[in-house]
């Protein structure tokens, strides 16, 4: 698990200690499992010298084998690479279920322990995982109408959030996990609006004849960016939180949309039209320039950052059916989350979890 932990990273090569060449690897890692104690103790060494370079030791009665062996991984990557893992952290996607049926389901970031969190013989879409990593927020039509409901990852309660007439949609947490941006049509046009997580205080940002949609926070909490056809084509915009200062932000192709703004603050990736289907972009903020990262590979859709920014989670059709992927923040590295027949899209990513 600590090895395929690793190499899913894309950071750190894994060989076998025997292999021809070991001795001029960075680090030896050993680790022990001590049924009896309940403990995993785990070691990095220079593998020239035997000179110990960092230990730990982890209860697996407290955190349990799995969680401490990806405790393990991690500690390893950020030692040896200076970088925050991943190993902990999970997504969560819709799975189709029949016709006008889909449910929620959560993964492990390797694509191992699925889990399924929401099933109601309706349709439940667009997740979005809490910063504090319990809840997700998506909307469901068990109740005949588009509304926004939440779920608890870990225990499976749930409830309402917002049931206004019309759609309660595409939701967001503020940085912080104080406020929710989603999107109210209330029987008219599609409009931002925010609210507390408790579902009060709701304030209207957007007033526009258009379809104002997909919103998604800036890391200040300051800003959001979202799609709008006001220009008479879906494109990425960005405004303060208070609906001010309205900035579009793409101009090229005829279809922009689904931005989600990068954990540093300086990139936005999107969906565009182009290459014979729908493709992901990334937009620099600091020069304007944007790039390509999926190219005639079916459509590509849905994309959301890792925490930290180094991976994109995303739906693609490339194997003819739509299914969850994870690829480098630059396109490179692209692996099947989920293997199956199943239909799968729209992937959330929850934060690290607290150590």
């Amino acid at each position: 698990m600590v090895g395929r932990d690793l190499s899913l990273t894309g950071l750190i090569e894994v060989i076998d200690s025997a292999a021809v060449g070991a001795r001029q690897a960075q680090a030896r890692v050993r680790a022990v499992v001590d049924l009896d104690a309940g403990t995993l103790t785990g070691a990095i060494d220079q593998p020239r010298t035997g000179k110990r370079i960092a230990s730990y030791r982890y209860d697996m009665n407290v955190f349990g084998p799995r969680d401490s062996a990806h405790r393990f991984s991690d500690d390893i990557l950020f030692n040896l690479t200076a970088v925050e893992g991943l190993s902990r952290t999970r997504l969560v996607f819709v799975r189709a279920a029949g016709s006008g049926v889909s449910d929620l389901y959560t993964v492990a970031w390797d694509g191992s322990e699925v889990k399924r969190i929401v099933s109601n013989g309706a349709l439940n879409i667009t997740p979005a995982w809490a910063p504090d990593g319990n809840k997700i927020l998506f909307t469901s039509y068990v109740n005949a109408n588009p509304d926004l409901h939440w779920v608890d990852a870990n225990s499976g309660a749930g409830g309402v959030v917002s049931d206004y007439p019309g759609l309660n949609t595409a939701p967001s947490w503020s940085p912080d996990g104080k406020r929710i941006a989603f999107v109210l049509s209330k029987g008219k046009n599609a409009d931002i609006y925010v609210m507390k997580r408790d579902g009060s205080r709701l304030r209207r940002l957007t007033h526009h004849a258009a379809i104002d949609t997909d919103p998604t926070w800036s890391p200040s909490g300051r800003r959001l960016a979202f799609t709008s056809d006001r220009s008479g084509s879906p494109q990425i915009y960005t405004m303060n939180d208070d609906g001010s200062q309205v900035t579009r932000m793409t101009f090229d192709h005829a279809y922009n949309a689904s931005p989600a703004w990068s954990p540093d603050g300086g990139r936005i990736v999107y969906v565009t039209r182009e290459e014979g289907g729908f493709q992901i972009r990334v937009l620099d903020l600091a020069d304007q320039e944007s790039y390509l990262l999926t190219i005639r590979s079916g459509n590509n859709e849905d994309p959301v950052w890792s925490p930290g920014g180094r991976y994109i989670a995303f739906t693609s059709t490339r194997t003819g059916r739509r299914k969850v992927y994870i690829m480098d923040a630059d396109g490179g590295n692209v692996r099947l989350l989920v293997p199956g027949e199943n239909e799968e899209y729209s992937p959330g990513w929850s934060p690290r979890p607290r150590r």
